[in-house]
């Protein structure tokens, strides 16, 4: 069994020469304490033993101390002791700030080691409500947003739970920038995760009656108003009050025995967006053969690639999005009919006025569209309550 008081000693004073005096000693020391499962690292004793209350001076001499020993032996900084927690864990616990953000600088991935219960230094600011920190983990490591703990909990639950309402907004504002490939499908995963119960965070603030979180997350787009939990509950059947429960009518939200068990409407709306795109495709070159000159098939060709269009605007997501697509979609219908009067030898003027129409109403409907989708509040409800006619219950 190794020695390891010398080690201990390094580790309780931020002394870097007891350190190298211990590996001289034994040259595999810290090799010694790595090959133990759970246990103390000199990190664990270094951050537990600063006390900067008293001793602020000695703060930069135990940030040389810690960044020498990441720098030997950097597996250290993710291993757990027998409580169950990391060097960075125990830096939160005791308030060393200026340490944790020094150990994600060295190690980006310590924002989403798994302590005790699963839960991540990202878990514990979004429980403590540092939102400075949260920003910065998430900055540092895109990927710490995507844990959960044992219980299926993300930071975003946690900070519900905690009543943590600049956390939520800091999480929310984030996963809403955040920008890469698969950005869409991440936001909408983590804005409706379910936890074990099965709840997403819109059921915990409805439950918990939460009126900010919940007015939050209902101007949020892409968060699910009738996502049901194990029980087949939706946020509206577990409202805490009257006042949450109008808060969610108002925004759409219903009951879960009006709500049909579909799970993969997203991936259904994707499978209708590329089918529409082939449509539109085979209509745009059959329309502009040199074959087709009949009025009658060009007219049959209008009216089938303004329903795909208007497909198309159903179908596509609202917010960011729709802005982005829907401008080259009016475009496209615009165009398409300007070619076909091009082309056309025996359009005359019937099919002008006809195409005329089309477009106005195309344009106006695109607009119309794109006007509502700066509400990020269930713009596509509101778009299919004008077009057919209904209102809010």
């Amino acid at each position: 069994m190794a020695d390891f008081r010398s080690l201990e000693e390094a580790a309780v004073s931020g002394d870097i020469d007891t350190l190298y005096a211990a590996t001289q000693m034994d040259p595999y020391i810290l090799e010694h304490v790595d090959s133990i499962p759970f246990v103390d690292t000199p990190l664990h004793i270094a951050t537990s033993s600063l006390n900067l209350k008293n001793h602020p001076h000695l703060h930069f001499k135990y940030l040389h101390f810690v960044t020498e020993i990441m720098r030997l032996k950097p597996s250290l900084a993710l291993k757990l002791n027998q409580q169950g927690f990391s060097p960075i864990h125990l830096a939160l616990q005791n308030g060393h700030t200026n340490m944790v953000c020094h150990f994600v600088d060295i190690n980006k991935d310590l924002a989403r080691v798994r302590g005790r219960e699963g839960i991540t230094p990202l878990h514990f600011v979004s429980q403590t409500g540092d939102s400075e920190l949260l920003a910065y983990f998430l900055s540092a490591c895109p990927d710490s947003v995507e844990a959960t703990t044992i219980k299926g909990e993300t930071a975003l639950h946690i900070a519900v739970k905690c009543k943590q309402i600049d956390a939520l907004q800091v999480l929310i504002g984030w996963l809403i920038r955040h920008v890469r490939m698969d950005a869409w499908t991440l936001q909408r995963s983590i804005l409706n995760w379910k936890d074990e119960e099965g709840n997403t965070i819109l059921h915990l603030s409805a439950h918990s009656n939460d009126i900010q979180a919940l007015d939050l997350l209902a101007k949020t787009e892409m968060v699910n108003l009738n996502a049901k939990n194990s029980e087949g509950l939706t946020a509206l059947d577990k409202a805490g009050s009257r006042e949450i429960e109008r808060k969610l009518l108002i925004a759409g939200a219903k009951h879960g025995s009006r709500v049909k068990d579909d799970g993969s409407l997203a991936e259904q709306r994707d499978a209708y967006l590329v089918v529409a795109a082939l449509i539109v495709a085979a209509i745009f070159q059959t329309a502009l053969s040199p074959l087709v000159d009949s009025i009658k098939l060009q007219t049959v060709n209008a009216a089938a690639i303004l329903l795909t269009a208007q497909m198309f605007l159903f179908l596509v997501p609202a917010g960011r999005v729709a802005v982005l697509l829907c401008p080259p979609i009016v475009l496209f219908v615009v165009s398409y009919f300007y070619s076909l009067l091009q082309i056309s030898p025996s359009g005359g003027t019937a099919l002008q006025i006809i195409a005329f129409i089309i477009m106005v109403l195309v344009v106006n409907y695109g607009l119309v569209f794109l006007a509502l989708s700066f509400n990020f509040t269930s713009s596509n409800l509101l778009l299919r309550q004008i077009v057919l006619g209904r209102r809010f219950q």
